[in-house]
């Protein structure tokens, strides 16, 4: 029965500072909800014959597979003491309540190797700007041996934890 007992305030210790660590790892400027509202990165459907598709709606699916199946998801793994949810168009709306990332491409290379956006995070309920910086992530090494998707879905990841480095305390 001791050993029960020990075993159980053990357990509860442990969960306590896993607990506390995670929530104390935020910035004091993002303790206010517990959202982030993904927002759209618009990489201009008018482009789709510079990244090398041959419709507007071919391309146009693309953007929506990367920023729902990699950015949001990216996101979503960096800053997990968060709920993220995303847009599922870039004519999508915050709910209240919530920060929201923004984003603006500033830079886009159309094979995939490099990208710069603008990212604000905003305090939606007061339109207030908490956060805002340029993301610059770096390319995969070998560009040959990995398909356009494969560097979309490396970029992506590098947003994210550029953002993941601007909401958690290091």
């Amino acid at each position: 029965m001791k050993n029960l007992r020990l075993l159980f305030v053990v357990f509860l210790v442990a969960w306590i500072i896993l607990l506390s660590g995670c929530t104390r790892n935020v910035k004091p400027e993002f303790t206010s909800y517990p959202l982030l509202y993904c927002g759209w990165l618009d990489l201009k459907e008018s482009d789709y014959k510079k990244v090398g598709y041959k419709s507007r709606a071919e391309w146009k699916i693309i953007i929506e597979r990367i920023n729902i199946y990699f950015l949001q998801k990216y996101i979503a793994d960096y800053c997990s003491t968060f709920k993220v949810v995303g847009a599922t168009s870039k004519t999508g709306k915050p709910p209240a309540n919530s920060y929201c990332i923004k984003f603006n491409v500033i830079e886009f290379d159309p094979a995939g190797t490099s990208m710069t956006v603008g990212v604000k995070i905003i305090d939606n309920d007061t339109g207030k700007v908490v956060s805002s910086f340029i993301s610059r992530p770096s390319g995969i090494q070998s560009f040959a041996s990995t398909v356009f998707m494969g560097r979309m879905s490396h970029l992506c990841m590098g947003i994210a934890e550029d953002i993941s480095n601007n909401i958690y305390k290091k």
